[in-house]
């Protein structure tokens, strides 16, 4: 990728998760319904989507913030594209877990 390019698409992520980190403020408002079913306190599962709900934002966050920092202080543009990755692996987790607990738990979260 070319230094124009990397430029280029820093800005564009971190935009992207600047959005998503706002709406991850939501989700994690909203994530203690996680455990509104009897028995979902129990399930690990349920714990680890709690986690990385409130870890989005905060991820979200972080990035931008380092990212932009790296961008426009230091220069190095390779690596504040690295850092804008940062949530990426939050959301991955999330994804997995979600698809664990539809085939442990067929969607339940009251599952143990």
């Amino acid at each position: 990728m070319t230094e124009r390019g990397t430029k280029l698409f820093t800005i564009v992520i971190n935009c992207f998760f600047f959005f998503v980190g706002l709406i991850g403020i939501m989700m994690a408002l909203m994530s203690a319904m996680l455990f509104d079913a009897p028995g979902s306190e129990k399930n690990p599962l349920v714990w680890i989507l709690f986690a990385t709900t409130v870890a989005l934002p905060v991820s979200c966050l972080i990035s931008c913030v380092t990212s932009l920092y790296v961008y426009f202080r230091e220069k190095n543009y390779r690596k504040a594209f690295l850092l804008s990755l940062i949530p990426t692996t939050v959301i991955v987790c999330m994804v997995i877990d979600i698809a664990m607990m539809q085939l442990f738990c067929s969607g339940n979260f009251s599952c143990s």
